[in-house]
C-alpha cells in the first residue's frame, strides 16, 4: 500500500496551563492523508483549530464527507440556508458537495478538530449516525474522547509510523462509535444493529434487499406499498422491512420516498410539467401531500426549488473545492420519517 502524507503547520507554541492554550493564541495543525480503500472508509485529512475572535470560513463545496468537533467556545454553521448554533458537544457533518459555512461568536470563539474521509461505507455510515443533508448538527455529551482520538490521528500522520493505516482505521470507527454511544440509548442501539448487518450480512439477504431496490426503481411511480413489494419478491412484509432496516440503515418506506423524491428533483430541473404533474409521476397522486413530502426531504418547496437551482444554473458555479488558504480570512440529509 502506498501512502502519501502532506504536513501543514503554521503556527506551534508550547502547551500552558496542563494543556490549554491562552486566548489569544491561534493554532492550526491540518495533515492530509492518502490511502486506498481496503478498509471501505479513506481518511483524506485531520487537524485542529483553535480560533481568533474573528474567525470565519466563507461559503464553499468539498469534495468528502467532514466531521467538525466544537471543543470550546460557540459558533455557528450555515448550510442550505438554514442556520444552527454550535457549542461545546455540537459535532457538524458537512456533505459532500454541499454549500456550507461556519463562524465564531466573537465573545466566545470556539475551538474545534476535524477530520475529512471518503470511501464506499462512508455515506452509509454518516447517514447511521444521525446526520443528514437537512440535519446536519448533532449535539453530544462533552465527556468524550473525540478531540483525544482526532489528535491521535494527527500524531500518526505526522510521525509516519510502521501500521498507522491500520490504527488510523480504527480511530475512524471509534470516532464513529463515540458519536452514537454519547447520544439516547435508541440512537446508540440503532447505530450498533446496523454497523454490524453493515459489516457481516449475508449475500442472500443482501440479494432480497436488492430485488426490493429493483422493484422500486422500476415501478416508484405507481401507488406502491410495502406489502405489495414484499408480496413480488415473495417475502414476508415484516421479514422484509427489518432486513432493509439492517442492510441499508433505513426503512424500506423511506427508501421508497427518498427515491421518489430524487426522480421529482430532477423532472423539476429537466422538464416543464407542473407539480402535479410531476407528483402523479412520482407516484404520489396528492399534490398537497408530495409537496410536504419534497419540503421535509430538500427543505425547498417544489416552486422554491425550480426557481433556486435554475438561478443557480445561470450563475457562475462555485469551484469543486477551494484550499484551505483560499476558504479562510477575516481570522488565523433528510429522510421522511
Amino acid at each position: 500500500m502506498k501512502e502519501v502524507f502532506f504536513l501543514k503547520i503554521w503556527l506551534l507554541h508550547v502547551i500552558l496551563d496542563h494543556g490549554r492554550y491562552p486566548k489569544w493564541f491561534t493554532m492550526k495543525t491540518e495533515l492530509t492523508f492518502s490511502g486506498t480503500d481496503d478498509f471501505g472508509l479513506i481518511l483524506k485529512y485531520c487537524g485542529v483549530e483553535y480560533c481568533e475572535p474573528k474567525f470565519s470560513m466563507r461559503s464553499h463545496r468539498r469534495k468528502d464527507f467532514l466531521f467538525h468537533y466544537v471543543f470550546h467556545g460557540s459558533g455557528y454553521f450555515r448550510c442550505r440556508e438554514r442556520e444552527f448554533s454550535l457549542s461545546v458537544g455540537s459535532i457538524f457533518a458537512i456533505f459532500a458537495g454541499e454549500v456550507v459555512s461556519y463562524s465564531v461568536i466573537p465573545e466566545d470563539p470556539m475551538n474545534f478538530c476535524w477530520i475529512g474521509f471518503t470511501g464506499k461505507n462512508a455515506s452509509r455510515l454518516v447517514e447511521i449516525m444521525g446526520f443528514s443533508i437537512n440535519d446536519p448538527v448533532l449535539t453530544l455529551d462533552p465527556h468524550n474522547d473525540i478531540l483525544k482520538l482526532i489528535t491521535r490521528c494527527v500524531q500518526l500522520c505526522k510521525l509516519l509510523v510502521p501500521y498507522s493505516d491500520i490504527e488510523i482505521q480504527s480511530i475512524l470507527y471509534k470516532i464513529f462509535h463515540v458519536i452514537c454511544s454519547k447520544q439516547n440509548c435508541t440512537r446508540r442501539s440503532d447505530f450498533q444493529n446496523n454497523t454490524s448487518s453493515l459489516l457481516f450480512s449475508s449475500p442472500s439477504l443482501r440479494s432480497h434487499v436488492s430485488r426490493a431496490k429493483n422493484y422500486i426503481q422500476l415501478f416508484y411511480m405507481k401507488p406502491l406499498t410495502i406489502q405489495e413489494i414484499a408480496d413480488k419478491i415473495n417475502l414476508d412484509r415484516t421479514y422484509l422491512s427489518k432486513i432493509f432496516h439492517l442492510i441499508e440503515g433505513i426503512t424500506l418506506h423511506n427508501y421508497l420516498t427518498g427515491f421518489r423524491m430524487e426522480s421529482a428533483k430532477r423532472m423539476l430541473l429537466e422538464t416543464t410539467y407542473n407539480i402535479q404533474q410531476i407528483a402523479d409521476l412520482a407516484g404520489v397522486s396528492d399534490g398537497y401531500y408530495f409537496s410536504r413530502l419534497f419540503k421535509k426531504y430538500t427543505g425547498s418547496t417544489p416552486s422554491q426549488y425550480r426557481r433556486d437551482q435554475r438561478m443557480k444554473k445561470e450563475s457562475s458555479p462555485l469551484p469543486d473545492i477551494l484550499t484551505h488558504d483560499e476558504l479562510q480570512f477575516s481570522g488565523a440529509s433528510l429522510l421522511v420519517p
